[in-house]
């Protein structure tokens, strides 16, 4: 190991590669090839059911902005808002879902869709943080049981008695009822 004096003489590029190599050498080590194998969803709320959404799908989190209504669309097309001077059309996944309409509350997030192609927004009722399954958490006929529709779904995982539907933004904006959020009733 060096002393902060000799290391206090090399030249910083060379310090920090040296750093970068140990960290790297240090998180394969940890990680294993187990880690490699688990797959990672936001958990979200819709009423009172709870999901996971794949990682890659969304691009952020927001607290709800302040929304413009559409005239003519759908009730599930909340709007649209000003997303650092661009604009995100805002749907109500449940309602999308046709679920019940929701009370306002305070947990109520946008998940902003990771796609170049199709702006979108979601909101959903409360968002639970990461989760991590493994593969042998997979129970697909769980998502049966799901309330929103069967197509949106990429399968289940359940860990305990808790059944987490894998349920895809990328497969609700590709969706004909999303499709229609522009088209009058």
């Amino acid at each position: 190991m060096e002393t902060a004096a000799a290391s206090a003489d090399r030249d910083p590029f060379a310090l920090l590669s040296d750093l970068d190599a140990r960290v790297r050498a240090v998180r394969t080590e940890d990680l294993g090839a187990a880690s490699d194998q688990m797959w990672r969803g936001l958990a979200v709320r819709l009423r009172a059911a709870w999901f996971v959404v794949p990682q890659a799908d969304v691009r952020e989190i927001l607290s709800l902005p302040p929304v413009t209504r559409v005239p003519g669309a759908r009730t599930f097309l909340a709007g649209v808002a000003n997303l650092r001077g661009s604009l995100l059309p805002i749907t109500d996944l449940g309602l999308l879902a046709e679920l019940p309409a929701a009370p306002e509350n305070r947990e109520r997030r946008v998940l902003v869709l990771n796609s170049n192609r199709i702006p979108a927004g979601f909101v959903v009722d409360g968002v639970g943080g990461y989760r991590s399954f493994a593969p042998e958490d997979q129970r697909h006929e769980w998502m049966r049981q799901a309330p929103v529709p069967q197509q949106w779904l990429l399968g289940a995982f359940v860990r305990g008695a808790q059944a987490w539907p894998v349920l895809s933004l990328q497969r609700v904006a590709r969706s004909a009822e999303f499709g229609r959020a522009g088209i009058p009733a």
